[in-house]
């Protein structure tokens, strides 16, 4: 019942948040929302600090997310809908580092996912490169899809959003997300907005113990049928 519960407050949670949250959170993963998840957006809305999640989109029981970003500076395009965006070009690149704690039960794996909005200059569009790391190894980001959104006023380009997805081969109870957005020559990437999700992903034991105690629960079912039939048999018998 108590878990039930958390999962119906995590789900008006999101709900609530997701009401609020830009279209660019276009491919939540399935899991969110399930216990053992997080999710955390930053908006770059302050040009000052990016520190801690400014975005709708943010649920994480197990402490505060943080971020260290550096860029070549901050624009606000708010006519266009989008209202903090950092910009890198060849002199300094858009790099940050997202920490986020987590779950501290040792489950099987942690599951990661992020939404990175996007785009360049007319000629050049650079692509996000996104890690994760625990205690300095690495694992790399696999992008699941890039999708396009609108075209940007008054230029021939448009915002793009990467999905990427990360799989940790256990669950530790902080992990740090890496993302680096090198544009290339004389181009220019705009960053807009960034989506994480974490999952920790429950032990196999604690499923297969799941299954058991419903295996376990039908068979005692069959047993007390079994036993009455016999039992409607025997007195047929004397009869």
């Amino acid at each position: 019942m108590k878990k039930l519960a958390t999962i119906l407050v995590v789900a008006c949670l999101i709900l609530a948040a997701g009401a609020a949250a830009r279209a660019d959170d276009l491919l939540p993963p399935e899991w969110r929302g399930q216990p053992g998840t997080t999710v955390q957006e930053w908006e770059f809305y302050d040009p000052y600090t990016f520190e801690e999640p400014d975005g709708d989109l943010y649920y994480n029981p197990y402490g505060t997310p943080s971020c260290s970003m550096t860029s070549g500076g901050w624009v606000n395009q708010e006519g266009s809908g989008r209202r903090g965006i950092l910009y890198g070009n060849s002199l300094l690149d858009i790099e940050g580092t997202f920490t986020i704690p987590n779950d501290p039960d040792p489950n099987n794996e942690k599951l990661i996912r992020v939404q990175v909005t996007y785009t360049g200059s007319p000629t050049v569009v650079p692509s996000p490169v996104i890690r994760a790391s625990v205690d300095d190894v690495y694992y790399s980001g696999e992008l699941v899809e890039t999708v396009q959104l609108e075209k940007r006023p008054s230029v021939d380009q448009y915002w793009f959003l990467d999905v990427y997805d990360i799989t940790i081969p256990f669950n530790p109870d902080t992990e740090k997300v890496h993302l680096s957005f090198v544009p290339s020559g004389t181009g220019t990437g705009y960053l807009d907005q960034v989506v994480i999700d974490t999952y920790c992903v429950p032990e196999p034991a604690s499923l297969a113990l799941l299954i058991s105690g419903g295996a376990g629960l039908l068979f005692r079912r069959r047993r007390r049928h079994t036993d009455r039939c016999r039992t409607g048999a025997d007195e047929s018998t004397r009869q």
